[in-house]
């Protein structure tokens, strides 16, 4: 498995929980709020991708390994 992929998943959905959190707990700015929304918004986009990329490869594999399996029976 990727371990950079794993740590980039990791490291954005701890990014975007401290988001979440600063936005529900602080009495921000309206343009802080803003700026901390598009923030976790383009993480938002960049983990559906990262997801949607380990999802494919998934179903690579486990088409792969659908085919070595009956090329053994």
């Amino acid at each position: 498995m990727n371990n950079e992929k794993d740590t980039g998943i990791e490291v954005l959905m701890a990014r975007l929980e401290e988001i979440t959190s600063q936005m529900e707990k602080e009495s921000l700015p309206l343009a802080d709020m803003m700026a901390l929304y598009k923030e976790g918004r383009t993480l938002e986009k960049k983990i559906r991708t990262l997801l949607d990329l380990t999802e494919k490869e998934i179903e690579i594999l486990s088409a792969d390994e659908a085919e070595d399996g009956e090329e053994q029976l």
